[in-house]
């Protein structure tokens, strides 16, 4: 793994500005907030003690922020470690690096994960195994003028596009070992031939023979390799005579070839990653969610009419309304769909695609069309609807936090001061007053444990602080020091003189649980 881009890309410069525009804030704000986080601070200290550096950005900000760099992290760390896959495989291709390198989502990493896995044997690999795989190259070639028309994008797939690596290095290796039998046949003809009429003419020696007869071989081979570089030549600019020359027993006619060559096309469009990234981004932006009752459970399904009045644009459906139609799909009483205008989809993946308008552009719209059919718009759609489950989940969690903060960090005696006590032993107790917002009144510290025991002087100092600012409860911490502290401090209340009154005093023989109790109701004091 590279940790020196790794580091690169998770320095707050790197991380904040897509963070920034996802969260609505200033980059500046979001760069800072980045740093002091790196740090060790956490979001209520810097919020509390660090405001001036955030631009006041309050703890609900500055969680978001952390838990978005804490994402970003998990996924460059993916990022990279599909990048080691990439170079242990000996893929070098710029068009995957691209892809990885601005990969946003983690879909976008799996479908180029997706060309490292292991293909399951169908009519792609059928066909494949008849020859068709040069038909299929030429239709790209010719038909289209995009990444697909490059001969080294069939490549991606597993070093060579078969069904495990080397397949096509193999079949290669077929083709030339029948065109060396049939070479070494003709070569055994022509000599037979040759010798035959030497022999009737009685000229030269036998090795003069042999040597005019291997002039012979060579000069017809080498015509004949000339011959068949230039014949290929021609078919690879005509994909149709290529296809024809490909019949055979498995593909009896034309249209056999061509269908098995549009299938092997059709797999390699669904699996190229830039076109499955561009179809989810599009469906993202102007699809629509509809969601139908099941005719069979429409008496059960009372509940979720209101869902299907109308369909709701993915890109400003509600969480609520999305995660209402999803409980209701596992439920089996909704049937959710995404509405889609296919022709706009198909015009986006023509023009990924770059596909001409000519009859190869034309398989290779029907191969598009297949692929849509066969697998890419399940995959497609599959991973919008996961992207939008993400991102209600995500909405639904920040808004139930922001909804419960409150409540949770509500003052436990509602608005009054209160003082708070952190019991030690060689740095002693260090007390607090808080006022009804929460803001720090004023601070101290006092000694009356081990090892210095200034009882007079702490229970003077805390009486004072009581008095001064109307202190509601005292709160204990429960460190070491505590028990002994929690009994002085209910000790110097109950005395006749001092200034306040106790509403309840427990005795120091009850359990610890009840004596957290009685601090959180004491009245004026506790």
């Amino acid at each position: 793994m590279d940790v020196e881009a790794v580091r690169a890309a998770l320095s707050p410069q790197a991380l904040a500005p897509p963070i920034a525009r996802a969260l609505g804030l200033r980059p500046e704000s979001v760069a800072a907030a980045l740093g002091l986080l790196a740090e060790g601070a956490q979001p209520a200290f810097i919020a509390r003690h660090r405001p001036d550096r955030v631009d006041g950005l309050g703890i609900a900000e500055l969680e978001r922020i952390q838990g978005a760099a804490a994402r970003a992290a998990a996924f460059e760390f993916q990022r990279q470690q599909l990048r080691d896959e990439l170079r242990e495989r000996a893929w070098t291709s710029d068009a995957l690096d691209e892809v990885v390198r601005n990969a946003e989502h983690a879909l976008d990493l799996e479908d180029v994960r997706l060309l490292l896995r292991r293909r399951k044997r169908g009519p792609a690999a059928k066909a494949r195994g008849a020859g068709l795989q040069q038909v299929a190259d030429a239709f790209l070639r010719v038909g289209t003028r995009g990444p697909l028309a490059d001969p080294t994008a069939s490549g991606w797939r597993r070093g060579g596009g078969g069904d495990r690596p080397g397949a096509e290095e193999h079949e290669d290796v077929q083709d030339e070992a029948a065109d060396s039998t049939a070479t070494h046949a003709e070569t055994e003809s022509v000599v037979e031939t040759n010798a035959t009429g030497d022999d009737a003419a009685g000229e030269g020696t036998a090795a003069e023979v042999g040597a005019k007869h291997g002039e012979d071989v060579n000069n017809g081979a080498s015509t004949r390799a000339d011959g068949a570089e230039a014949a290929n030549a021609a078919l690879a600019d005509d994909p149709f005579a290529l296809a024809m020359a490909r019949t055979s027993e498995a593909f009896p006619t034309l249209d056999d070839v061509l269908a098995g060559a549009r299938t092997i096309c059709a797999e390699r469009i669904a699996e190229w990653p830039v076109l499955r990234i561009a179809l989810r981004r599009q469906l993202i932006a102007h699809a629509k969610l509809a969601a139908h009752v099941v005719p069979e459970r429409r008496e059960k399904a009372g509940r979720y009419l209101k869902l299907t009045e109308r369909a709701e644009s993915c890109g400003q459906i509600t969480h609520g309304h999305l995660l209402a139609m999803s409980r209701g799909e596992r439920e089996g009483l909704l049937a959710v769909e995404l509405e889609a205008d296919e022709t706009a989809l198909f015009e986006e993946a023509r023009a990924l695609l770059g596909i001409c308008d000519d009859p190869a552009g034309e398989q290779i719209s029907l191969a598009l069309q297949e692929a849509w059919q066969y697998g890419l718009g399940k995959a497609v759609r599959a991973g919008v609807r996961r992207m939008l489950k993400e991102r209600a989940d995500s909405d639904a969690v920040a808004e139930y936090a922001d909804a419960l903060r409150p409540m949770l960090l509500a003052p436990a005696y509602g608005h009054r001061p209160v003082i708070g006590i952190d019991p030690g032993f060689q740095g002693g107790c260090r007390v607090v007053v808080v006022d009804p917002s929460g803001a720090v009144l004023e601070h101290d510290a006092i000694f009356p444990l081990q090892p210095r025991l200034q009882v007079p002087q702490a229970r003077a100092r805390l009486l004072e602080l009581v008095v001064r600012h109307g202190a509601y409860a005292i709160a204990i911490a429960d460190a070491g020091g505590g028990r002994e502290l929690e009994r002085l401090v209910r000790q110097w209340l109950r005395e006749p003189s001092a200034p306040i009154t106790v509403a309840s005093a427990p005795g120091d023989d009850r359990g610890r649980r009840r004596r957290k109790g009685a601090n959180k109701t004491g009245a004026n004091s506790g």
